[in-house]
């Protein structure tokens, strides 16, 4: 299937500098970074078509080589979203990830709500439809990348920014639970068109190695009867970066089996966030939960938790250097970058964490075999 690298629906650039105050402490950002559309070819299971928009975030030049300066590319990054959560909603964590010099591809699935489901779209939702996730989306992304390095245009020279040969999944909610079934080699043979496989096929590398490196994953698992968390044996050579807000004692359960298989696991939590702390959305006044409007609300959380924008904006800010530090540890093994790490996680807004420094340490230079 060849993919025109010229439809470019929308290219936007930044360069915004936000500042606000937390704790009484005033923080400046600069936001340097483009996004540009790119109307895409998905095929569920191989069989019939259907068009998807990405949306690829990427560091403008000065940002790109600052990025790059001290450092090799950093990995192609693929947003696997939580159920029926717009990417529009994650956009403050792929600006940050973009500004330290990673390129992410995002994209809203809508797919129709399965007959009999309890889900309800609220008000001035897609009336029956929900955003959804599969592990398809990366076939997708590739067939696009494959053709892109075989016809080079100015549209797409964006790619070069990043080491495709590495692929990261930033993960939520079911997004996770997809990121754990290509992990897990549990998607391998599912060649059903439905589901959160659709089909998918591992994707090799230029050295012949799966692209697929791990997961920075928010309150995300894979689950077994009544959502309990499974024991995850995920395939050598990656990792998982558990991400969670401070109700969800499930996914720290996740964490510890995946660590009891031998994977390299790490679990960061967090105060002051719900199942939505990843994104920007800050429920109005008069709202007693903090859901972004599309979603459904999960059992865990506090149904009277309210935030504000500068507390969520923290958090999320927070979230993206932890994993672009995880992401330079695994990289370099830099000692740094394990120091960078410790202060962040000394920082009052985390809850509790496990990182495994020294695991990260030992995948640098590979890739999932």
């Amino acid at each position: 299937m060849v993919v025109n690298p010229r439809h470019a629906a929308l290219y936007i650039c930044l360069g915004m500098t936000t500042i606000f105050s937390v704790h009484g402490r005033q923080i400046e950002r600069v936001d340097t970074f483009k996004r540009k559309d790119i109307l895409l070819p998905h095929s569920p299971g191989g069989t019939s078509v259907t068009p998807l928009n990405f949306t690829f975030t990427y560091p403008e030049a000065d940002a790109a080589s600052r990025a790059t300066a001290s450092r090799r590319k950093l990995p192609l990054v693929l947003l696997l979203n939580g159920a029926s959560v717009e990417g529009f909603w994650y956009r403050r964590v792929i600006g940050d990830l973009a500004s330290k010099g990673f390129v992410i591809a995002s994209t809203d699935y809508y797919r129709p709500i399965p007959s009999g489901s309890p889900f309800k779209p609220r008000p001035g939702c897609h009336p029956g439809e929900y955003v959804d996730v599969s592990a398809r989306l990366i076939n997708t992304l590739y067939a696009f990348v494959h053709t892109a390095s075989r016809h080079a245009s100015r549209e797409t020279d964006f790619l070069h920014l990043a080491d495709t040969d590495e692929l990261l999944l930033l993960s939520h909610s079911l997004g996770g639970s997809v990121a754990f079934s290509v992990l897990t080699g549990k998607c391998e043979g599912d060649a059903k068109s439905g589901g959160s496989c659709e089909g998918y096929e591992p994707v090799l590398n230029s050295r012949g190695k799966d692209v697929v490196i791990g997961t920075a994953v928010f309150e995300g698992y894979l689950a077994g009867p009544s959502f309990t968390p499974k024991e995850m044996t995920l395939r050598d050579g990656t990792f998982a970066l558990f991400l969670a807000g401070q109700y969800n004692t499930a996914t720290k359960k996740a964490f510890v089996g995946t660590q009891k298989q031998g994977a390299c696991a790490s679990y960061v939590s967090f105060h002051n966030m719900t199942h939505f702390g990843m994104n920007d959305f800050v429920a109005p006044s008069d709202e007693t939960h903090q859901v972004t409007p599309c979603a459904q609300s999960t059992g865990t959380d506090d149904p009277e938790f309210t935030t504000d924008k500068a507390t969520q904006t923290a958090g999320v800010d927070l979230i993206a250097d932890i994993i672009d530090t995880a992401m330079r540890i695994r990289e370099s093994g830099s000692r740094k970058s394990g120091s960078r790490l410790q202060d962040l996680l000394s920082e009052s807004r985390v809850l509790e964490s496990a990182v495994n420094i020294d695991c990260l340490s030992d995948l640098t230079g590979l890739t999932a075999s």
